[in-house]
């Protein structure tokens, strides 16, 4: 392989690389959590083989750095890397912690080693760091950010509950983050869930941010320059209306937002946002003429009666809609003729999914519609009635489908989540 000209071996690299390979296949989504352990093994080989060779894939390798349970003699070494290789630190773009070690490494050699990165880095550290272990993992973890100037997607699925002070020491005038683009969270502490306002110094160095994935989100207690975001996940959480309509106002126009609401009403004294307040505050928001995806799921927090809406009336862009254990309020008042504007014309995609009688009614009102024309654009209607999901299959067959054949819409299971390709 040595002897093959530079460019072609390049071009086996990026075959390898999960980073260039979803750069490469346009409008085919690929899991970011996508650690592709035999394609790394491929490219540390042919990092073992040759210098010209470990020239030419080890920036391959950096492209996407996994830090498995993030240990902090890895994240170190790491940091060590990173700081005397510039070269690698300019061909990182992604950087994913799936885990968070219990075990949190600290002597001696760890402190000094830290203490040099952050003096050759500028970075200024509080005086008691060295004794508040808890925040050691995510004050290395800002230490990283910083040695990636190209750094398009950071993914901390185990952060902690300290805000992140050692970034709000950095002047964004002098140093920025201009190429991140997607923001994924998860904290760590999933009985506590956090206040996304302790990141506000990781959003203040990059204000390009267009897609932010949260999960446990539990408060935002002041605005953040979110304006950019046009993308928002927002998956487990029970975050109160007051602050969802503060985090609504951060971003910018939003073509694509999805709630898991799971935990809410779950638990003594929670008070998240029911589904029909959020879909208001939406378009009270200005968000209605923007989007065109939109997931609302309480399956998870179901108790007795699932959450409603009244209608979606001026979403008139949305081309997807998902609704789990969110059904469709007052169809009795729809006129037989019409919609009554209750959803809009431009869907192409609806999901509706749920055990109870009422997201059973709804599904049976869309077919209907769909089956007289007012879905124009409508190819494909999924749900787990009818398909062995929790709704059952009575007559699901016979009666939904066959209304459907001579429209072309196809009726399908719920299948892969879509947030998943979203997010």
């Amino acid at each position: 392989m040595e002897q093959l000209p530079t460019e072609l071996i390049g071009e086996v690299c990026g075959a390898l690389c999960p980073h260039c390979k979803e750069h490469r296949d346009e409008g085919i989504v690929y899991d970011f959590m996508f650690s592709g352990t035999w394609q790394r093994q491929a490219l540390v080989n042919l990092c073992l083989t040759s210098s010209k060779l470990r020239a030419i894939a080890q920036p391959f390798l950096y492209h996407r750095i996994t830090i498995p349970n993030g240990e902090t003699t890895h994240i170190v070494s790491l940091l060590d890397t990173l700081i005397s290789r510039p070269d690698l630190a300019r061909a990182t773009k992604h950087i994913i912690t799936p885990s968070r070690s219990d075990d949190v490494t600290i002597n001696d050699e760890v402190l000094s080693r830290l203490t040099q990165a952050a003096r050759r880095t500028g970075l200024r550290l509080p005086d008691d760091w060295a004794e508040d272990i808890a925040c050691l993992p995510d004050r290395l973890m800002q230490q990283l950010i910083l040695q990636v100037p190209h750094i398009e997607l950071v993914a901390f699925l185990s952060v902690g509950l300290e805000p992140w002070d050692l970034l709000q020491s950095v002047d964004p005038f002098t140093r920025s983050l201009p190429a991140l683009r997607k923001v994924v969270l998860d904290y760590w502490d999933t009985e506590s869930g956090y206040d996304l306002s302790d990141m506000a110094s990781l959003f203040s160095l990059a204000t390009n941010v267009n897609r932010l994935s949260l999960y446990r989100c539990c408060d935002i207690l002041g605005t953040l320059p979110l304006q950019n975001v046009t993308c928002l996940i927002l998956g487990t959480c029970w975050i109160p209306a007051d602050d969802m309509s503060r985090l609504l106002s951060s971003c910018g126009k939003l073509n694509t937002f999805a709630y898991d609401g799971s935990a809410y009403d779950v638990g003594e004294g929670n008070n998240g946002i029911s589904a029909n307040q959020l879909v208001h505050m939406l378009r009270e928001q200005g968000h209605s003429g923007t989007l065109r995806r939109l997931y609302l799921d309480y399956s998870l927090g179901f108790q007795g009666e699932p959450e409603s809406i009244n209608s979606l009336d001026g979403f008139s862009q949305l081309q997807e809609l998902y609704l789990g254990s969110v059904f469709i309020r007052w169809l009795e008042a729809v006129a037989a003729d019409g919609s009554g504007g209750v959803l809009p014309a431009s869907l192409k995609e609806i999901g509706l999914y749920g055990p109870s009688e009422s997201m059973r009614v709804t599904l049976i009102w869309v077919v209907a519609q769909a089956s007289e024309g007012f879905f124009p654009r409508l190819k494909r209607i999924r749900s787990d009635y009818g398909n062995g999901g929790d709704g059952g299959d009575d007559g699901a067959q016979g009666h939904l489908r066959p209304g459907l054949d001579h429209s072309g819409i196809t009726y399908s299971g719920r299948g892969v989540d879509p947030i998943v390709g979203w997010a």
